[in-house]
């Protein structure tokens, strides 16, 4: 990605490149945070309902036996 010693590569044109590679990397990164994010707000959301769930059914058993 980085060429050096080419002629028609000036070192203005390397720093550029890997400026905008930088960003890239950085964005990818901050699109990965967003993406965990998202992610684990999902997973909380459904361990929420599956402990909402069991919660019912553990006072429904409770009923039963009363």
């Amino acid at each position: 990605m980085f060429v050096l010693d080419s002629p028609d590569h000036p070192c203005h044109c390397l720093i550029v490149h890997q400026k905008s590679f930088i960003f890239g990397v950085i964005k990818y990164q901050e699109t990965v945070r967003q993406n965990t994010q998202r992610t684990n707000k999902q997973y909380v959301y459904k361990l929420q309902m599956a402990m909402i769930k069991r919660q019912c059914h553990q006072q429904n058993v409770l009923k039963v036996k009363m």
